[in-house]
């Protein structure tokens, strides 16, 4: 089991699926400006999540988070290849 809190936990998976969905939109140039609206309702769920959690404008706590989700919930190539933090960012 990792550290995270309920609301913790949500709002690092909602910041994957934003970033799952970001992806899927912008995969193909062609259509990206007509794909942009789809963004708002993972947008607004990332946002919320952040909220209840206390994590808004606090990406580095975030992606610490991110990092402490299981593995079989993250998709292996949405992460980078290093923690930030080693990378002393």
């Amino acid at each position: 089991m990792n550290g995270l809190t309920p609301p913790q936990h949500a709002a690092a998976q909602a910041y994957v699926r934003l970033l799952q969905s970001v992806r899927a939109a912008l995969a193909d140039p062609e259509h990206a400006a007509r794909a942009l609206p789809l963004l708002n309702a993972p947008m607004a769920e990332a946002d919320e999540a952040l909220h209840r959690a206390g994590l808004a404008g606090n990406e580095r706590h975030l992606l610490d988070l991110i990092y402490e989700l299981p593995l079989r919930e993250l998709p292996i190539h949405e992460l980078p290849l290093r923690h930030p933090a080693a990378q002393g960012h």
